[in-house]
């Protein structure tokens, strides 16, 4: 199965306009062996991200961790977005780019077994949720309402 990784650097440059883009080590750990335990158990894997990401990577001589190669294609990303409200949205571009079916994997989520047969017949499967923390995401009402769309969905 397809999978992919995604690095959107914008956020990062956003809170450090004034620094060389980095990743910890310990993170660059995690990514390697994230995208080696994938190709070994269930199969090719590419990184969507930006130029200042691949750059980055070819920099450190990782681009070989994507066996699919690494595309820059978030570089068309609108410039208006919020990268501070919205640090995720490089996912959702990169998403939008790779044909399904296809695994969306974040950086530090390695895969030590198969999953395909977790994969055989729905359409969109989720391996975990994250819960809602105030000290990370706003309420709903932080939100300004678009007329029409209702501020709470039902239950």
């Amino acid at each position: 199965m397809q999978a992919f990784h995604s690095n959107w650097t914008r956020p990062f440059f956003i809170r450090n306009p004034h620094i060389e883009y980095r990743i910890e080590p310990f993170e660059l750990l995690t990514t390697a062996l994230s995208a080696l335990e994938w190709r070994r158990e269930n199969g090719s894997i590419r990184m969507i991200c930006d130029t200042p990401a691949k750059r980055y990577y070819e920099s450190l001589g990782l681009c070989f961790l994507w066996d699919d190669g690494v595309y820059p294609l978030l570089d068309t990303m609108p410039e208006d977005i919020n990268a501070t409200a919205f640090w995720a949205a490089g996912k959702l571009y990169a998403l939008s780019a790779v044909p399904s079916p296809c695994v969306m994997l974040d950086t530090d989520f390695i895969c030590w077994k198969s999953i395909s047969n977790l994969l055989d017949g729905p359409d969109t499967a989720a391996i975990h949720r994250e819960d809602i923390m105030p000290s990370i995401y706003p309420d709903q009402t932080a939100f300004a309402k678009t007329e029409g769309f209702p501020r709470r969905l039902p239950a």
